[in-house]
């Protein structure tokens, strides 16, 4: 995670030396903890967060059910056990950076140290993905793109007009560069039934 709580006396006079200068950026609560400005209860919540996500983890362990566990005579009574190895935070560790360095760097720190996978899904704490999500297919056009693909980003609710947009700010030219560069890899020739809006 990346640390970014300071104390009452800080973020007070720090708030109060430049709220001229900075009113819009710390216009409200969210605003001022983005620039690492915190009360100390918010401190004290987030270090309470912080230990509760590192048991969370310690917890799910590595999730790996062995054949020995199916076939227990006891499996019946350690399943509870099994289950919490099927944790969505199993293999999962929370990694603590020295100093605040925001996300675009702390994304960085984790895929330059914390990473070894050639192909990475990041997923932000307030991006949740409301309905199923074709990843294995998403993996597979990039992996059969030779390098084509190297990036993909899913649909939100902001974005979804985003063609009508760019067509509005930049002019139908610009559009039809823009769509003249759009790839449609079959691998995402998706079925509506699946993951349309009434998809599963």
């Amino acid at each position: 995670s990346d640390h970014n709580s300071t104390s009452d006396h800080n973020s007070t006079s720090d708030h109060n030396s430049t709220s001229n200068k900075v009113t819009k950026k710390h216009a409200n609560v969210k605003q001022s903890l983005r620039n690492g400005i915190a009360s100390s209860e918010q401190a004290r919540n987030y270090e309470a967060f912080k230990v509760a996500l590192v048991k969370l983890c310690e917890d799910a362990g590595s999730g790996i059910v062995t054949d020995k566990d199916k076939h227990d005579r006891d499996y019946e009574e350690i399943e509870g056990q099994v289950a919490s190895r099927l944790s969505p935070f199993r293999n999962t560790r929370v990694v603590e950076l020295a100093e605040r360095h925001g996300y675009g760097f702390a994304l960085r720190h984790a895929l330059r140290h914390e990473v070894s996978t050639p192909y990475v899904c990041v997923i932000q704490h307030d991006r949740t993905f409301m309905r199923q999500t074709p990843i294995f297919p998403v993996v597979q056009s990039m992996i059969n793109s030779n390098g084509n693909i190297k990036y993909v980003g899913m649909s939100m609710r902001s974005n979804l007009f985003y063609r009508d947009i760019f067509n509005s700010k930049y002019g139908s030219g610009a559009l039809k560069e823009l769509l003249d560069m759009v790839i449609t890899p079959p691998e995402l020739a998706l079925d509506a039934g699946n993951y349309g809006l009434d998809g599963g």
